[in-house]
């Protein structure tokens, strides 16, 4: 059965592996003080639902996002260039599914991103100086074997 923890350690894995750099990317339950950040991505598997299967193979409908965060100043821009790049890796990827011996079980293929600009636009923006962006994207896990 694929629950929602080992989608997202299968999630978090697979975007781990193919990161510039760990101390950009902030994972579910992860704390760091970010201050000193220009910039840093914060990944997560939003949902996990179940879909009716054929009785021998198992399919779960999911949801995933990545948050990219920027500051104002000497990093103006380059947090859209990030997202771009997180919204391409994330296009039509295949995940693959491995229980805790890395024994391939099935596979989450993504769909095609979404990508949003959520800055504020308001008296307080400059005032923090933070850029926000989210590129979210479905896609089925499929079992492969039983």
């Amino acid at each position: 059965m694929m629950t929602l923890p080992d989608l997202s350690a299968a999630f978090c894995r697979w975007w781990h592996d193919r990161s510039p750099s760990d101390e950009w990317t902030l994972y579910p339950g992860m704390t760091r003080e970010v201050a000193a950040l220009a910039e840093w991505f914060e990944v997560c598997v939003d949902a996990a639902i179940p879909q009716p299967g054929n009785g021998v193979l198992e399919f779960v409908e999911v949801s995933v996002s990545v948050h990219v965060w920027s500051r104002s100043g000497p990093a103006l821009g380059r947090g859209q260039q990030f997202a771009e790049q997180a919204r391409q890796r994330l296009a039509g990827a295949l995940i693959p599914l491995a229980n805790s011996s890395e024994d391939e079980y099935g596979v989450l293929r993504l769909r095609e991103p979404e990508l949003r600009d959520l800055t504020r636009a308001d008296r307080d923006a400059g005032r923090h100086g933070l850029q926000h962006w989210v590129v979210r994207c479905s896609g089925q896990a499929q079992t492969t074997s039983v």
